[in-house]
C-alpha cells in the first residue's frame, strides 16, 4: 500500500501538519460546502479510533493548487481490541480523495491491507462513503457511517480473498483472465499487459505473492503494476477494477 500514493502528474506530497496550515477554502456557489483537508482527516482518524483501530501509516498528496486531496492509511486494531484481523498478516486499507473545486465528491474506499505482499486489496464494490460537497453535508455522520459501513461489510472481502487463494489456475485459464481484463474491462493500459504476465508466468525471487498457481496470486501480479501507475486517481481506479475482475465482495456472493 505504501506505493499506492504518489505524488505525480501534478500532485504534492503533504504532511499532516502542512495540511492545516493551507487556507479555508471559499463555497463556490450557495449549495457547496467545502471541507477543509484537516477537518477530514482529524475527523475520519476520530471516528476509526472510536471504532477501535489507529493508523500505523498514512501518507496524503494535493493538486489543483490544494484544493484536492488523496490519502491513504493502513490501520490495526488497537491495543486489547477484539478484531476479524486475527491472524497478524492483515488490517484494514483505508484510501479517501476529495475537491473542494467541485471536480469530485467526498470519496471513501476501504479494502484488505495485506502485509505478506504489501497490498491494498479492494472489492469492486467496497466504496463505504460517497458524498457531494453540497449543504448540508455533516461530515462527522457521514464518516461515521462509511466508517460502520466498512466494519459491516469488510467480512465479505476476506471470504473472498480466502476464496482466491483456493482456486488453482492452468496457466491458459490465467492467459485468458489476463486478455479479458486488458482487452474487456479496461483495469490497465493495455502496455501494462505483459508486465502482468511476467509478475505471474516469471516472479523475481522477491515476489512470493505472485508465486502460488492461484487466483490470488495473479491477483497480485495486477497489484504490483498498478504501483506503477503515477496518478494517485488513477490507482484508486485500477485497483477497484481490478477487484472487479476477481469478484471481491459481495459479487463474489
Amino acid at each position: 500500500m505504501g506505493a499506492l500514493l504518489s505524488a505525480h502528474c501534478g500532485s504534492s506530497g503533504i504532511t499532516l501538519a502542512e495540511l492545516s496550515s493551507l487556507p479555508a477554502p471559499e463555497p463556490l456557489g450557495p449549495l457547496h460546502r467545502p471541507v477543509r483537508h484537516h477537518e477530514l482527516v482529524e475527523v475520519l482518524k476520530e471516528e476509526l479510533g472510536s471504532a477501535g483501530y489507529e493508523a500505523t501509516r498514512e501518507e496524503y498528496a494535493v493538486q489543483h493548487r490544494g484544493l484536492k486531496l488523496f490519502g491513504i492509511m493502513d490501520l490495526v486494531p488497537k491495543p486489547g481490541v477484539s478484531s476479524f484481523l486475527s491472524n497478524g498478516d492483515k488490517g484494514l486499507g483505508l484510501g479517501f480523495r476529495h475537491g473542494n473545486d467541485q471536480s469530485m465528491s467526498l470519496h471513501l474506499v476501504a479494502g484488505a491491507r495485506v502485509f505478506v505482499c504489501d497490498n491494498l486489496t479492494l472489492s469492486g464494490d467496497l466504496i463505504v462513503l460517497r458524498r457531494k460537497h453540497t449543504k448540508g453535508l455533516s461530515l462527522r455522520d457521514e464518516i461515521k457511517a462509511g466508517v460502520e459501513r466498512l466494519l459491516a461489510e469488510y467480512a465479505d472481502l476476506e471470504q473472498g480473498i480466502n476464496r482466491l487463494k483456493e482456486q488453482g489456475l492452468q496457466p491458459e485459464a490465467a492467459k485468458a483472465i489476463i486478455y479479458d481484463a486488458f482487452v474487456h474491462r479496461d483495469v490497465l493500459p493495455m502496455r501494462f499487459l505483459p508486465d502482468v504476465g511476467s509478475w505471474y508466468f516469471e516472479p523475481p525471487a522477491d515476489a512470493d505473492d505472485c508465486r502460488p498457481r492461484t487466483a490470488w496470486g495473479l491477483h497480485n501480479a495486477f497489484t504490483r503494476v498498478v504501483k506503477e501507475l503515477a496518478s494517485p486517481a488513477r490507482r484508486f481506479e485500477a485497483t477497484t477494477r481490478i477487484g472487479q475482475v476477481f469478484g471481491l465482495g459481495k459479487q463474489a456472493g
